[in-house]
């Protein structure tokens, strides 16, 4: 099972949107199987016997994938959003350290010298 993670870790190295596009896909139709599975099992323990069930998550099956795909984009987005706020910050932080002079129209350090 670590392999597969490796594989993705590695895909995400070498082309990170190929890889952002496999972390959906197999996010959906993770939660796609789920769904399909859950709702079979709940219907073979109400009695339901055949083919029924089975046909019912079939049919189903499109619109759960792509609820999990509506589920499943916000959380794949989460680190990149995070990712993008650190790097704000620590530029932020940052260009206050190098000591370089406060552009002109920036308040002077004395507040009670008029600007005259």
């Amino acid at each position: 099972m670590w392999t597969g993670h490796l594989l993705i870790v590695a895909l995400a190295a070498l082309a990170p949107y190929i890889s952002l596009g496999v972390l959906l896909l197999l996010g959906a139709l993770a939660r796609t199987w789920e769904r399909d599975h859950r709702s079979v099992t709940a219907r073979r323990m109400r009695g339901a016997t055949g083919s029924g069930p089975t046909w019912a998550a079939g049919l189903a099956g499109p619109f759960r994938f792509l609820l999990g795909l509506l589920e499943v984009t916000p959380q794949a987005l989460f680190p990149l959003v995070l990712g993008l706020l650190v790097g704000l910050a620590l530029d932020a932080a940052w260009t206050p350290l190098q000591g370089s002079p406060r552009p002109t129209g920036s308040p002077s350090r004395q507040p009670w010298r008029s600007p005259c």
